[in-house]
Protein backbone atom coordinates (compact mmCIF):
# COMPACT_ATOMS: atom_id res chain seq x y z
CA UNK A 1 0.00 0.00 0.00
CA UNK A 2 1.20 3.13 -0.94
CA UNK A 3 1.61 6.25 1.45
CA UNK A 4 -1.08 7.92 0.11
CA UNK A 5 -3.25 5.26 -0.26
CA UNK A 6 -2.68 4.62 3.96
CA UNK A 7 -2.96 8.78 4.36
CA UNK A 8 -6.19 8.11 2.89
CA UNK A 9 -7.63 4.61 4.78
CA UNK A 10 -6.37 6.60 7.54
CA UNK A 11 -8.69 9.96 7.11
CA UNK A 12 -11.62 7.78 6.46
CA UNK A 13 -10.92 5.97 9.87
CA UNK A 14 -10.37 8.47 11.75
CA UNK A 15 -13.62 10.11 10.28
CA UNK A 16 -15.63 7.65 10.65
CA UNK A 17 -14.47 7.15 14.49
CA UNK A 18 -15.17 11.09 14.92
CA UNK A 19 -18.63 10.48 13.15
CA UNK A 20 -19.55 7.60 15.13
CA UNK A 21 -18.29 9.22 18.70
CA UNK A 22 -20.92 12.25 17.39
CA UNK A 23 -23.57 10.08 16.73
CA UNK A 24 -23.15 8.08 19.97
CA UNK A 25 -23.35 11.27 22.31
CA UNK A 26 -26.30 12.85 20.35
CA UNK A 27 -27.74 9.41 21.41
CA UNK A 28 -26.35 9.62 24.93
CA UNK A 29 -26.95 13.73 25.67
CA UNK A 30 -30.06 14.21 23.49
CA UNK A 31 -32.47 11.26 22.10
CA UNK A 32 -32.59 8.78 25.39
CA UNK A 33 -32.50 11.25 27.56
CA UNK A 34 -35.68 12.60 25.91
CA UNK A 35 -37.52 9.52 25.49
CA UNK A 36 -36.70 8.50 29.14
CA UNK A 37 -38.47 11.58 30.05
CA UNK A 38 -41.23 10.72 27.95
CA UNK A 39 -41.67 7.87 30.15
CA UNK A 40 -42.70 9.74 33.36
CA UNK A 41 -46.57 10.16 33.83
CA UNK A 42 -47.96 12.72 36.55
CA UNK A 43 -48.32 16.34 37.29
CA UNK A 44 -45.29 17.56 36.90
CA UNK A 45 -42.83 20.09 35.58
CA UNK A 46 -40.21 18.66 33.01
CA UNK A 47 -37.98 20.14 31.67
CA UNK A 48 -36.52 18.44 29.00
CA UNK A 49 -33.05 19.75 28.08
CA UNK A 50 -30.01 18.29 26.46
CA UNK A 51 -26.92 18.11 28.73
CA UNK A 52 -25.24 20.86 27.53
CA UNK A 53 -28.29 23.03 27.25
CA UNK A 54 -29.23 22.04 30.98
CA UNK A 55 -25.88 23.12 32.00
CA UNK A 56 -25.88 26.86 29.99
CA UNK A 57 -28.88 27.53 31.96
CA UNK A 58 -27.41 27.04 34.87
CA UNK A 59 -24.58 29.16 34.31
CA UNK A 60 -26.64 31.86 33.24
CA UNK A 61 -28.95 31.15 36.75
CA UNK A 62 -25.70 31.78 38.29
CA UNK A 63 -24.42 34.65 36.48
CA UNK A 64 -28.07 36.71 37.65
CA UNK A 65 -28.69 35.13 40.82
CA UNK A 66 -25.65 33.07 41.83
CA UNK A 67 -27.75 29.93 42.95
CA UNK A 68 -27.11 26.36 41.66
CA UNK A 69 -31.20 25.60 42.21
CA UNK A 70 -32.57 29.11 41.02
CA UNK A 71 -33.90 26.74 38.01
CA UNK A 72 -36.18 24.53 39.86
CA UNK A 73 -36.64 27.38 42.55
CA UNK A 74 -38.05 29.43 39.86
CA UNK A 75 -40.60 26.69 38.69
CA UNK A 76 -41.76 25.96 41.75
CA UNK A 77 -43.10 29.57 41.78
CA UNK A 78 -44.34 29.70 38.40
CA UNK A 79 -45.73 26.58 38.49
CA UNK A 80 -47.15 26.09 41.67
CA UNK A 81 -49.42 22.82 40.51
CA UNK A 82 -46.27 20.62 39.34
CA UNK A 83 -45.98 17.91 42.12
CA UNK A 84 -42.26 17.31 40.85
CA UNK A 85 -39.57 18.30 38.39
CA UNK A 86 -37.46 16.20 36.57
CA UNK A 87 -34.70 17.22 34.18
CA UNK A 88 -31.93 15.37 32.65
CA UNK A 89 -27.81 15.61 33.32
CA UNK A 90 -26.38 13.99 31.00
CA UNK A 91 -27.83 10.73 30.35
CA UNK A 92 -29.37 10.33 33.71
CA UNK A 93 -33.02 11.57 34.91
CA UNK A 94 -33.18 13.29 37.71
CA UNK A 95 -36.89 13.43 39.66
CA UNK A 96 -37.58 16.39 42.11
CA UNK A 97 -40.60 15.46 44.47
CA UNK A 98 -41.74 18.55 45.89
CA UNK A 99 -45.29 17.37 47.07
CA UNK A 100 -45.87 16.04 50.60
CA UNK A 101 -48.13 13.18 49.06
CA UNK A 102 -45.46 12.30 46.74
CA UNK A 103 -42.92 12.56 49.32
CA UNK A 104 -44.68 10.08 51.91
CA UNK A 105 -45.09 7.67 49.65
CA UNK A 106 -41.42 7.71 47.81
CA UNK A 107 -40.43 7.43 51.94
CA UNK A 108 -42.03 4.16 52.01
CA UNK A 109 -41.67 2.66 48.79
CA UNK A 110 -37.64 2.69 49.35
CA UNK A 111 -37.17 -0.90 48.86
CA UNK A 112 -37.64 -0.10 45.20
CA UNK A 113 -34.47 2.03 45.19
CA UNK A 114 -30.81 1.27 45.52
CA UNK A 115 -28.06 4.00 46.66
CA UNK A 116 -26.28 6.08 43.61
CA UNK A 117 -23.30 5.54 42.40
CA UNK A 118 -22.17 8.73 43.03
CA UNK A 119 -21.87 7.83 46.90
CA UNK A 120 -20.09 4.50 46.24
CA UNK A 121 -16.88 6.30 47.47
CA UNK A 122 -17.94 7.80 50.65
CA UNK A 123 -19.26 3.96 50.93
CA UNK A 124 -16.31 2.78 50.25
CA UNK A 125 -13.68 4.29 52.54
CA UNK A 126 -16.03 4.62 55.75
CA UNK A 127 -18.25 1.57 54.85
CA UNK A 128 -20.34 1.61 58.28
CA UNK A 129 -21.26 4.91 58.07
CA UNK A 130 -24.97 5.44 59.07
CA UNK A 131 -25.01 7.30 55.73
CA UNK A 132 -24.52 5.14 53.12
CA UNK A 133 -24.77 1.38 55.11
CA UNK A 134 -27.63 -0.68 53.80
CA UNK A 135 -29.91 -3.52 55.17
CA UNK A 136 -28.79 -4.92 58.25
CA UNK A 137 -25.76 -3.26 58.97
CA UNK A 138 -27.45 0.42 58.59
CA UNK A 139 -30.70 -0.79 60.91
CA UNK A 140 -27.82 -2.35 63.70
CA UNK A 141 -25.83 1.11 63.36
CA UNK A 142 -28.86 3.66 63.23
CA UNK A 143 -30.61 1.51 66.20
CA UNK A 144 -27.05 2.24 68.35
CA UNK A 145 -26.55 6.08 67.40
CA UNK A 146 -30.53 6.61 68.15
CA UNK A 147 -30.50 5.36 71.61
CA UNK A 148 -27.05 7.73 72.32
CA UNK A 149 -27.49 10.61 70.67
CA UNK A 150 -31.26 11.18 72.67
CA UNK A 151 -32.61 14.45 74.01
CA UNK A 152 -31.08 13.54 77.36
CA UNK A 153 -27.70 13.31 75.96
CA UNK A 154 -27.91 16.48 74.18
CA UNK A 155 -29.13 18.04 78.02
CA UNK A 156 -26.29 16.81 79.73
CA UNK A 157 -24.28 18.42 76.80
CA UNK A 158 -25.63 21.98 77.15
CA UNK A 159 -23.25 23.30 79.39
CA UNK A 160 -20.17 21.70 77.69
CA UNK A 161 -21.90 24.31 74.68
CA UNK A 162 -23.13 26.84 76.81
CA UNK A 163 -19.21 27.62 77.70
CA UNK A 164 -17.31 26.73 74.84
CA UNK A 165 -19.70 29.55 72.94
CA UNK A 166 -19.57 32.03 75.57
CA UNK A 167 -15.43 31.56 75.47
CA UNK A 168 -15.16 31.75 72.01
CA UNK A 169 -17.31 35.19 71.68
CA UNK A 170 -14.85 36.55 74.79
CA UNK A 171 -11.83 36.26 71.83
CA UNK A 172 -13.50 38.57 70.05
CA UNK A 173 -12.31 42.12 70.34
CA UNK A 174 -15.52 44.81 71.59
CA UNK A 175 -13.82 47.08 69.75
CA UNK A 176 -13.85 45.66 66.63
CA UNK A 177 -15.59 46.64 63.49
CA UNK A 178 -15.92 43.75 61.50
CA UNK A 179 -16.56 40.33 61.83
CA UNK A 180 -17.09 37.29 59.85
CA UNK A 181 -20.13 35.63 60.75
CA UNK A 182 -19.15 31.60 58.56
CA UNK A 183 -16.08 31.68 60.06
CA UNK A 184 -17.00 32.79 63.42
CA UNK A 185 -19.68 29.99 63.45
CA UNK A 186 -17.79 27.15 61.63
CA UNK A 187 -14.62 27.81 64.49
CA UNK A 188 -17.38 27.82 67.28
CA UNK A 189 -19.08 24.33 66.06
CA UNK A 190 -15.97 22.61 65.28
CA UNK A 191 -14.67 22.80 68.97
CA UNK A 192 -17.79 22.22 70.38
CA UNK A 193 -17.69 18.81 67.73
CA UNK A 194 -14.19 18.02 68.95
CA UNK A 195 -15.01 18.53 72.75
CA UNK A 196 -18.49 16.35 72.23
CA UNK A 197 -16.69 13.52 70.43
CA UNK A 198 -13.31 13.36 71.97
CA UNK A 199 -13.20 15.24 75.17
CA UNK A 200 -10.98 17.35 74.22
CA UNK A 201 -10.16 21.07 72.92
CA UNK A 202 -9.25 21.70 69.51
CA UNK A 203 -5.56 22.88 70.11
CA UNK A 204 -4.67 19.74 72.28
CA UNK A 205 -4.94 17.66 68.81
CA UNK A 206 -1.85 17.42 66.58
CA UNK A 207 -2.38 15.75 63.41
CA UNK A 208 1.20 13.83 61.98
CA UNK A 209 0.85 16.30 58.60
CA UNK A 210 0.68 19.18 60.92
CA UNK A 211 -3.29 20.21 59.67
CA UNK A 212 -5.27 21.68 62.49
CA UNK A 213 -8.66 19.26 62.76
CA UNK A 214 -10.91 21.68 61.26
CA UNK A 215 -8.75 22.28 57.97
CA UNK A 216 -8.62 18.47 57.82
CA UNK A 217 -12.40 17.85 58.05
CA UNK A 218 -12.66 20.25 55.39
CA UNK A 219 -10.26 18.74 53.08
CA UNK A 220 -11.77 15.57 53.35
CA UNK A 221 -15.44 17.17 52.69
CA UNK A 222 -13.94 18.49 49.51
CA UNK A 223 -12.43 16.01 48.61
CA UNK A 224 -14.83 13.05 48.10
CA UNK A 225 -16.79 15.68 46.42
CA UNK A 226 -14.71 16.71 44.09
CA UNK A 227 -12.91 13.16 43.61
CA UNK A 228 -16.43 11.25 43.28
CA UNK A 229 -17.62 13.30 40.60
CA UNK A 230 -14.40 13.67 38.80
CA UNK A 231 -13.48 13.03 35.30
CA UNK A 232 -11.42 10.09 36.42
CA UNK A 233 -14.03 8.59 38.68
CA UNK A 234 -16.66 8.89 35.99
CA UNK A 235 -14.15 7.30 33.40
CA UNK A 236 -13.06 4.25 35.25
CA UNK A 237 -15.27 4.40 38.39
CA UNK A 238 -14.31 4.06 42.60
CA UNK A 239 -11.72 1.72 42.57
CA UNK A 240 -9.72 3.76 40.28
CA UNK A 241 -10.07 6.75 42.53
CA UNK A 242 -8.88 4.48 45.34
CA UNK A 243 -5.65 3.64 43.79
CA UNK A 244 -4.22 7.01 44.20
CA UNK A 245 -2.80 8.00 40.99
CA UNK A 246 -4.04 11.27 40.43
CA UNK A 247 -3.03 14.05 42.80
CA UNK A 248 -6.47 14.86 44.11
CA UNK A 249 -7.31 11.42 45.19
CA UNK A 250 -3.96 11.07 46.75
CA UNK A 251 -4.64 13.68 49.00
CA UNK A 252 -7.95 12.12 49.94
CA UNK A 253 -6.64 8.78 50.61
CA UNK A 254 -3.79 10.55 52.01
CA UNK A 255 -5.89 12.71 54.80
CA UNK A 256 -8.46 10.04 55.21
CA UNK A 257 -5.37 7.45 56.65
CA UNK A 258 -4.10 10.12 58.74
CA UNK A 259 -7.25 11.41 60.19
CA UNK A 260 -8.34 7.79 60.63
CA UNK A 261 -4.88 6.89 62.67
CA UNK A 262 -5.75 9.41 64.65
CA UNK A 263 -9.36 8.84 65.96
CA UNK A 264 -8.34 5.36 66.46
CA UNK A 265 -5.43 6.40 68.36
CA UNK A 266 -8.11 8.43 70.49
CA UNK A 267 -10.29 5.65 70.75
CA UNK A 268 -7.58 3.23 72.48
CA UNK A 269 -6.62 5.57 75.23
CA UNK A 270 -10.29 6.52 75.99
CA UNK A 271 -10.62 2.70 76.49
CA UNK A 272 -7.36 2.73 78.53
CA UNK A 273 -8.59 5.81 81.26
CA UNK A 274 -11.85 3.93 81.56
CA UNK A 275 -9.94 0.33 82.10
CA UNK A 276 -7.89 1.86 84.42
CA UNK A 277 -10.66 2.96 86.58
CA UNK A 278 -10.78 6.78 86.42
CA UNK A 279 -14.28 7.95 86.96
CA UNK A 280 -13.13 11.59 86.54
CA UNK A 281 -12.32 11.07 83.21
CA UNK A 282 -15.53 9.98 82.05
CA UNK A 283 -17.52 12.37 80.75
CA UNK A 284 -21.26 11.95 80.33
CA UNK A 285 -21.25 14.31 77.19
CA UNK A 286 -18.86 12.89 74.90
CA UNK A 287 -19.86 10.55 72.07
CA UNK A 288 -16.80 7.88 72.50
CA UNK A 289 -18.29 7.60 76.66
CA UNK A 290 -21.11 6.91 75.35
CA UNK A 291 -20.63 4.79 72.84
CA UNK A 292 -18.71 2.59 75.71
CA UNK A 293 -21.55 2.63 78.18
CA UNK A 294 -23.75 1.21 75.80
CA UNK A 295 -21.21 -1.41 74.86
CA UNK A 296 -21.10 -2.15 78.54
CA UNK A 297 -25.08 -2.25 79.05
CA UNK A 298 -26.06 -4.33 75.61
CA UNK A 299 -25.12 -6.69 73.81
CA UNK A 300 -24.52 -4.91 69.91
CA UNK A 301 -20.50 -3.97 69.85
CA UNK A 302 -19.17 -1.12 67.57
CA UNK A 303 -15.78 -2.44 66.36
CA UNK A 304 -12.83 0.74 66.60
CA UNK A 305 -13.38 0.81 62.78
CA UNK A 306 -17.16 1.24 62.99
CA UNK A 307 -16.33 3.77 65.51
CA UNK A 308 -13.96 6.29 62.70
CA UNK A 309 -16.73 5.52 60.16
CA UNK A 310 -19.49 7.04 62.32
CA UNK A 311 -17.30 9.77 63.48
CA UNK A 312 -16.09 11.14 60.17
CA UNK A 313 -19.50 10.97 59.08
CA UNK A 314 -20.79 13.51 61.86
CA UNK A 315 -17.98 15.54 61.09
CA UNK A 316 -18.31 16.04 57.83
CA UNK A 317 -22.27 16.01 57.27
CA UNK A 318 -22.55 18.02 60.89
CA UNK A 319 -19.78 20.87 60.98
CA UNK A 320 -20.91 22.29 57.72
CA UNK A 321 -24.52 22.06 57.69
CA UNK A 322 -24.78 23.18 61.58
CA UNK A 323 -22.40 26.05 60.85
CA UNK A 324 -24.56 26.92 57.86
CA UNK A 325 -27.74 27.14 59.65
CA UNK A 326 -26.09 29.09 62.78
CA UNK A 327 -24.84 31.66 60.11
CA UNK A 328 -28.09 32.56 58.36
CA UNK A 329 -30.20 32.53 61.63
CA UNK A 330 -27.66 35.48 62.38
CA UNK A 331 -27.74 36.74 59.36
CA UNK A 332 -31.25 37.26 59.11
CA UNK A 333 -31.34 38.49 62.90
CA UNK A 334 -28.72 41.00 61.35
CA UNK A 335 -31.54 42.22 58.40
CA UNK A 336 -34.41 42.86 61.02
CA UNK A 337 -34.17 44.75 64.04
CA UNK A 338 -37.60 43.61 65.26
CA UNK A 339 -36.19 39.93 64.81
CA UNK A 340 -32.79 40.88 66.85
CA UNK A 341 -34.70 42.57 69.71
CA UNK A 342 -37.07 39.53 69.92
CA UNK A 343 -34.21 37.14 70.35
CA UNK A 344 -32.50 39.70 72.43
CA UNK A 345 -35.36 39.76 75.55
CA UNK A 346 -35.66 35.89 75.33
CA UNK A 347 -31.61 35.19 76.00
CA UNK A 348 -31.65 38.35 78.51
CA UNK A 349 -34.39 36.12 80.36
CA UNK A 350 -31.74 32.76 79.71
CA UNK A 351 -29.14 34.15 81.13
CA UNK A 352 -30.90 35.28 84.28
CA UNK A 353 -31.24 31.75 84.90
CA UNK A 354 -28.61 29.99 83.71
CA UNK A 355 -28.61 27.66 86.25
CA UNK A 356 -31.34 26.41 85.11
CA UNK A 357 -30.31 26.66 81.92
CA UNK A 358 -31.40 23.12 80.00
CA UNK A 359 -32.64 21.56 76.70
CA UNK A 360 -36.41 22.09 78.19
CA UNK A 361 -35.90 25.48 78.82
CA UNK A 362 -34.13 26.35 75.57
CA UNK A 363 -36.76 24.66 73.36
CA UNK A 364 -39.37 26.84 75.32
CA UNK A 365 -37.94 29.97 73.71
CA UNK A 366 -40.31 30.90 70.75
CA UNK A 367 -38.61 33.22 69.08
CA UNK A 368 -34.97 31.59 68.80
CA UNK A 369 -37.16 28.50 67.93
CA UNK A 370 -39.30 30.27 65.18
CA UNK A 371 -35.62 31.79 63.97
CA UNK A 372 -34.46 28.34 63.81
CA UNK A 373 -37.20 27.15 61.95
CA UNK A 374 -38.29 29.84 59.30
CA UNK A 375 -33.80 29.80 58.38
CA UNK A 376 -34.10 26.16 57.95
CA UNK A 377 -37.13 26.66 55.91
CA UNK A 378 -36.01 29.01 53.54
CA UNK A 379 -32.46 28.44 53.68
CA UNK A 380 -31.80 24.55 54.30
CA UNK A 381 -28.39 23.08 55.18
CA UNK A 382 -28.68 21.15 52.47
CA UNK A 383 -31.22 21.70 49.25
CA UNK A 384 -32.66 18.19 48.50
CA UNK A 385 -31.72 14.92 50.03
CA UNK A 386 -32.03 10.91 50.11
CA UNK A 387 -31.30 10.74 46.82
CA UNK A 388 -31.91 7.50 45.41
CA UNK A 389 -32.04 5.33 41.66
CA UNK A 390 -35.28 3.40 41.15
CA UNK A 391 -34.31 -0.24 40.65
CA UNK A 392 -37.52 -0.53 38.99
CA UNK A 393 -40.36 1.33 37.07
CA UNK A 394 -43.01 1.65 39.78
CA UNK A 395 -45.54 4.46 40.51
CA UNK A 396 -45.57 6.54 43.15
CA UNK A 397 -49.22 7.97 43.49
CA UNK A 398 -49.94 9.29 40.00
CA UNK A 399 -46.62 9.58 38.77
CA UNK A 400 -44.57 6.48 37.13
CA UNK A 401 -41.43 6.67 38.04
CA UNK A 402 -38.79 4.95 35.18
CA UNK A 403 -36.41 2.37 36.28
CA UNK A 404 -33.04 4.25 36.55
CA UNK A 405 -34.50 7.54 37.45
CA UNK A 406 -32.77 9.22 40.18
CA UNK A 407 -35.52 10.76 42.88
CA UNK A 408 -35.02 12.87 45.74
CA UNK A 409 -36.76 15.02 48.09
CA UNK A 410 -36.61 18.45 46.48
CA UNK A 411 -36.25 20.10 50.22
CA UNK A 412 -35.93 24.20 48.98
CA UNK A 413 -38.79 23.28 46.15
CA UNK A 414 -40.89 21.74 48.71
CA UNK A 415 -40.37 24.68 51.69
CA UNK A 416 -41.20 27.56 48.60
CA UNK A 417 -44.80 25.86 48.15
CA UNK A 418 -47.56 28.05 48.54
CA UNK A 419 -49.78 25.08 49.19
CA UNK A 420 -47.70 24.69 52.02
CA UNK A 421 -46.58 27.83 53.41
CA UNK A 422 -48.47 31.46 52.53
CA UNK A 423 -45.85 33.95 51.15
CA UNK A 424 -43.64 31.21 50.98
CA UNK A 425 -40.82 33.44 49.88
CA UNK A 426 -41.08 35.67 52.56
CA UNK A 427 -38.84 35.30 55.58
CA UNK A 428 -41.40 35.63 58.34
CA UNK A 429 -40.52 33.83 61.77
CA UNK A 430 -44.10 34.63 63.42
CA UNK A 431 -45.40 32.10 61.36
CA UNK A 432 -44.24 29.41 63.73
CA UNK A 433 -45.42 31.19 66.69
CA UNK A 434 -48.42 30.34 68.53
CA UNK A 435 -50.68 33.28 69.15
CA UNK A 436 -49.12 35.94 66.42
CA UNK A 437 -51.69 36.86 63.70
CA UNK A 438 -49.58 35.26 61.40
CA UNK A 439 -49.26 32.06 62.78
CA UNK A 440 -50.50 29.07 60.65
CA UNK A 441 -50.69 25.78 62.05
CA UNK A 442 -48.95 22.92 60.23
CA UNK A 443 -51.23 20.16 59.47
CA UNK A 444 -49.69 17.01 62.19
CA UNK A 445 -49.61 14.35 59.57
CA UNK A 446 -48.03 16.20 56.88
CA UNK A 447 -45.63 18.20 58.94
CA UNK A 448 -42.50 15.29 58.40
CA UNK A 449 -43.18 15.99 54.49
CA UNK A 450 -44.01 19.76 54.30
CA UNK A 451 -40.85 20.64 56.71
CA UNK A 452 -37.97 18.73 55.89
CA UNK A 453 -34.42 20.48 56.53
CA UNK A 454 -33.02 17.75 58.64
CA UNK A 455 -34.65 14.81 55.39
CA UNK A 456 -37.35 13.07 56.63
CA UNK A 457 -38.14 9.18 57.12
CA UNK A 458 -36.09 6.39 58.74
CA UNK A 459 -32.96 8.05 57.37
CA UNK A 460 -34.09 11.60 59.30
CA UNK A 461 -30.56 13.00 60.15
CA UNK A 462 -29.40 11.92 64.06
CA UNK A 463 -28.58 14.77 65.27
CA UNK A 464 -31.24 17.06 64.30
CA UNK A 465 -31.65 17.80 68.04
CA UNK A 466 -28.53 18.39 68.56
CA UNK A 467 -27.58 20.73 65.86
CA UNK A 468 -30.94 23.02 66.74
CA UNK A 469 -29.43 22.87 70.07
CA UNK A 470 -26.12 24.46 69.54
CA UNK A 471 -27.50 27.09 66.75
CA UNK A 472 -29.88 28.48 69.18
CA UNK A 473 -27.31 28.48 72.03
CA UNK A 474 -24.69 30.73 69.67
CA UNK A 475 -27.84 32.89 68.64
CA UNK A 476 -29.06 33.70 72.29
CA UNK A 477 -25.15 34.19 72.80
CA UNK A 478 -24.33 36.69 70.47
CA UNK A 479 -27.41 38.82 70.57
CA UNK A 480 -26.49 39.16 74.36
CA UNK A 481 -23.42 40.50 73.80
CA UNK A 482 -23.66 41.89 70.77
CA UNK A 483 -25.65 44.69 68.55
CA UNK A 484 -25.14 44.03 64.90
CA UNK A 485 -26.27 44.27 61.34
CA UNK A 486 -25.36 43.37 57.87
CA UNK A 487 -21.90 45.36 56.74
CA UNK A 488 -22.69 46.68 53.24
CA UNK A 489 -19.71 44.96 51.75
CA UNK A 490 -21.68 41.81 51.85
CA UNK A 491 -24.03 40.57 49.20
CA UNK A 492 -25.79 37.59 50.71
CA UNK A 493 -26.30 34.98 47.27
CA UNK A 494 -26.54 31.95 47.77
CA UNK A 495 -24.86 28.75 46.18
CA UNK A 496 -24.91 24.81 46.47
CA UNK A 497 -21.67 23.63 46.75
CA UNK A 498 -22.53 21.11 48.16
CA UNK A 499 -24.67 22.40 51.27
CA UNK A 500 -27.06 25.73 50.56
CA UNK A 501 -24.81 28.44 51.41
CA UNK A 502 -23.80 32.27 50.93
CA UNK A 503 -21.37 32.70 48.12
CA UNK A 504 -18.27 34.44 49.86
CA UNK A 505 -17.80 36.07 53.51
CA UNK A 506 -21.20 37.00 55.25
CA UNK A 507 -19.36 40.28 57.21
CA UNK A 508 -21.13 41.56 60.44
CA UNK A 509 -20.97 45.08 61.43
CA UNK A 510 -20.76 44.28 65.26
CA UNK A 511 -20.17 46.71 68.46
CA UNK A 512 -21.76 47.09 71.96
CA UNK A 513 -24.69 49.45 71.96
CA UNK A 514 -27.40 49.80 69.61
CA UNK A 515 -27.74 50.86 66.19
CA UNK A 516 -30.23 52.86 64.66
CA UNK A 517 -33.17 50.87 63.38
Amino acid sequence: MSFVSFGLAFGIGLLTVLLITIIRLVFVLYIRPYFKLKKLKGIGGIVNYSSAGLASTFQKDQRIHKDYFHLFRSLAKTQPKHRFFASNIGEAIWVFLRDPKLIEAYIKSQSKYKRLNSSVLFATLFPSSTLVAEGAIWQAHRNVYDSILTQKFVDRAIPMIFDTTLEYITYIDPMKSTLDCGSFCKTIIGEVFARLFFGKKLQNFKLENGMTLGDMFSLMATGISECGTSFWATLFGTKFVLKGYIPVHQRLISSVKIFKKFVLSVVKDRKKLREQGKPQDFQEHTLIDAIFEHQKNHLETIIDAEVFDEFISFFIAGLETTAQVATLCITEMAKNVEYRNAALKEASDLFKNQAKFNLQKLNSLPFLEAITKESTRLNPPIVSCLARQASETHQLEDVIIPKGAQVQIGILQNHVNQDNFKDAEVFDPYRWINGSERYVAINEEKANYEFCPFSTGPRKCIGEDLAKTICKIILACFVKRFDFRLDARTQLTMTATPTYQPEGQVLLSIRRGSFAG
